[in-house]
């Protein structure tokens, strides 16, 4: 469980975030959600115990996370969209690092970098950006970490291997390992999670369970123009209009997430009153 309570955090003079109140269970994935530099990943930074907040605390599994206990570090495996690249062999990193980790599997590992199509005989400074991306990521999914963060997971990966990513993301979830994906980019995220956070300017504009938002919203698409108008928010597209409207029916439809991350930019109280 990982729990914010008051959370603020200032760079400097800037402030980030302000008075963050979260709660993320475990056996979930979660996708964080906000443009550049409204706090993503400071948020993530300080679940891994990176940042000390200004006010208010943030705990992971009942231990404060700034206090980066040993035990709960080996639990914790954090990707960030700008890692570090130590100059060495695939399989040498693999070594060295995945000691950190008490339950690191190689196995898992490589056949991970297999299917991101990485050849483990590779030295990592000579690995584009894009493949690198993929070793970190298949490093995190071999720990076996009980939470995964990942920063901008998808950003230098090609189409193939965003199949590949959503298809290992699904095979290493279960009901004790809690995964938050921030990105500000969500046109290419499928339907995975199962919790969607947003931030706005220094605070948590939404917060909700995949569940719970099908059950107030509809995601449809209609020719209307004037049926359009009528729904809470709405894009024209070549189909016709994509709407989102109360769930009025109490019936299920396919939750479309860049549709909803652009109405809580645009028409933010719209949206939330329905969950208040």
């Amino acid at each position: 469980m990982i729990i914010f309570k008051n959370l603020s955090f200032a760079y400097s003079q800037k402030k980030v975030l302000n008075d963050v109140n979260l709660q993320y269970e475990p056996g979930k994935i979660y996708y964080l959600l906000g443009p550049n530099g409204f706090g993503k990943s400071t948020l993530l930074r300080s679940i891994a115990g990176l940042h000390h907040p200004q006010t208010g605390t943030v705990e992971v599994n009942n231990h404060p996370a700034f206090k980066r206990n040993i035990n709960l570090l080996q639990n914790i495996c954090f990707v960030s969209d700008g890692m570090y690249c130590p100059d060495m062999l695939i399989t040498k990193f693999a070594t060295l690092y995945g000691s950190l980790y008490p339950l690191f599997k190689a196995d898992d590992f490589y056949k991970y970098l297999f299917m991101f199509e990485v050849k483990k005989e590779s030295r990592i400074s000579e690995l584009s950006f894009g493949q690198r991306k993929k070793l970190f990521l298949s490093f995190a999914f071999a720990t076996q970490a009980s939470i995964i963060l990942l920063d901008e997971p998808i950003n230098g990966l090609d189409i193939k291997s965003k199949r590949e990513f959503r298809k290992i993301l699904t095979e290493i979830t279960n009901d004790d390992k809690t995964v938050i994906i921030g990105t500000h980019d969500v046109s290419d995220m499928d339907i995975l999670a199962d919790g969607i956070t947003v931030l706005g300017q220094e605070q948590v504009i939404f917060h909700q369970n995949t569940s719970d938002i099908l059950q107030k919203l509809t995601f449809d698409i209609v020719k209307d123009p004037t049926e359009a108008e009528q729904s809470l928010y709405s894009e024209q597209t070549y189909q016709g209009f994509m709407t989102i409207s109360p769930n009025l029916t109490h019936k299920e439809t396919n939750l479309n997430i860049e549709l909803l991350y652009h109405a809580l930019l645009k028409q933010q109280h719209k949206i939330t009153s329905l969950f208040k």
